[in-house]
């Protein structure tokens, strides 16, 4: 009894680990919870209720990355700005060529939000549109 006390003592803790905003102590948390799983010692619910956290985890540890990458996209993008050419005579092929990069820029930042928001959402979270506070 004492051992079945002292795994869910560690469950816990690594449980814990696992919710750390620090990603060091994620892929610590989540390495325990996967050792514990293994551990014959705890019951099928335990290890079936191991077995969930840990999923939840790495979704979890996906979505901040994914808000990560789109939000250092994002600020990319806001410190590059638009290609605006300068005034008097250009060539045709220059004012294409502007248009194709904002476009393509525009087209970045449409893939970067959308990231972010999907990341928020594998995190658990609630889209900036969506929250009520």
């Amino acid at each position: 009894m004492a051992r079945l006390e002292d795994w869910r003592r560690q469950r816990d803790l690594a449980t814990q680990l696992v919710r750390s905003p620090d990603p060091g102590e994620w892929k610590q948390g989540l390495a325990q919870l996967k050792a514990l799983w293994d551990d014959p010692v705890a019951p099928q619910r335990d290890r079936d209720f191991i077995w969930q956290i840990a999923e939840l985890a790495e979704e979890a540890i996906h979505g901040r990355v994914r808000v990560d990458v789109g939000t250092r996209g994002l600020e990319a993008l806001e410190n590059c700005g638009p290609l605006i050419l300068g005034p008097g005579p250009t060539h045709p092929a220059l004012v294409a060529l502007a248009e194709t990069l904002n476009q393509r820029r525009m087209e970045f930042r449409t893939g970067f939000e959308q990231m972010r928001l999907d990341g928020i959402r594998m995190y658990g979270g609630l889209p900036p549109d969506q929250r009520t506070t």
